[in-house]
């Protein structure tokens, strides 16, 4: 009996080294299916190296979304653009979110980038969307989604030069901005359209398309606990003109949760000729 039992306990001892192996050797092998958060890189064993592509910017890009025929005004009438990250030395598609995409563009349609921008902030399910004239100058404005998700967050970019020497930058808020509502000067505006437990954005044009004014809005409380019984509300308006984004009214107010019903989610989200309720 005791000879049983010794062996009964090698073969438990055994099964139980089989099976911790097999599932060292899943997790080595199986992607960490873990998100990237605030641009912290989350390795995977399973990447392998990639060659890329180089869309005319002399290095080589990789996770690359394009959109084509954009009519940017002028004689760029059949351009495109690209998000798209560079590649690492070590020939590794760049994982994380935070400081790797750019935006490029295509201004004369021949299929390669003419300028690219600086890095973007933060980059989830990030595209260029479409070019649109913000300003009412005849020349169109690139619109890039930045984030996507529940709540989508967006930039406008600007394309100055010419083809030869075309560059792209984003369209910051000028002076004073809107500081309560997050809109500071000197930065790119960005700002948000749906909504989360607690938070809804939306934005809007009026006066498009020939004088626009864009009208973002926001607003958030706590689900439970203190302070949920009130929900702050920011609205800001703006022009833009000489190359940035002026506020020209800004109102922030405090509403009663229980009476507070934001419009955000309701509206059709056209964006001075974009409608951003559209999927795609």
């Amino acid at each position: 009996m005791d000879m049983k039992r010794a062996l009964a306990a090698v073969s438990l001892i055994l099964c139980a080294f089989a099976i911790t192996y097999l599932v060292r050797e899943r997790s080595i092998d199986e992607p960490d299916p873990r998100p990237s958060i605030e641009g912290t890189t989350i390795p995977s064993a399973t990447e392998s190296p990639s060659k890329g592509q180089d869309i005319g910017l002399g290095f080589r890009v990789c996770r690359v979304t394009q959109i084509r025929g954009l009519d940017l005004g002028g004689g760029w009438s059949a351009a495109s653009a690209w998000t798209a990250t560079r590649m690492r030395p070590d020939d590794r598609c760049n994982r994380s979110q935070a400081n790797s995409y750019i935006v490029a563009v295509d201004v004369d349609g021949d299929g390669l980038a003419d300028a690219s921008s600086r890095p973007l902030r933060h980059c989830f399910f990030c595209r260029p969307v479409a070019a649109t004239d913000v300003d009412g100058d005849g020349d169109g404005e690139l619109l890039v989604l930045e984030q996507g998700g529940s709540v989508n967050t967006y930039s406008f970019l600007e394309i100055e030069g010419t083809t030869s020497d075309a560059t792209i930058r984003a369209i910051t808020v000028a002076e004073p901005g809107h500081q309560k509502a997050g809109h500071a000067p000197g930065k790119p505006l960005r700002f948000s359209v749906g909504g989360d437990e607690g938070y809804s954005a939306s934005a809007t044009c009026t006066g498009y398309p020939a004088q626009p004014l864009l009208v973002v809005t926001w607003s958030n409380h706590p689900i439970d606990g203190p302070g949920s019984e009130t929900t702050e509300v920011h609205q800001t308006t703006l022009r833009l003109r000489r190359g940035a984004f002026h506020v020209v009214e800004a109102v922030d107010t405090q509403e009663p949760t229980d009476n507070y019903r934001p419009s955000g989610l309701k509206k059709s989200r056209d964006v001075c000729g974009v409608n951003l309720s559209r999927p795609g």
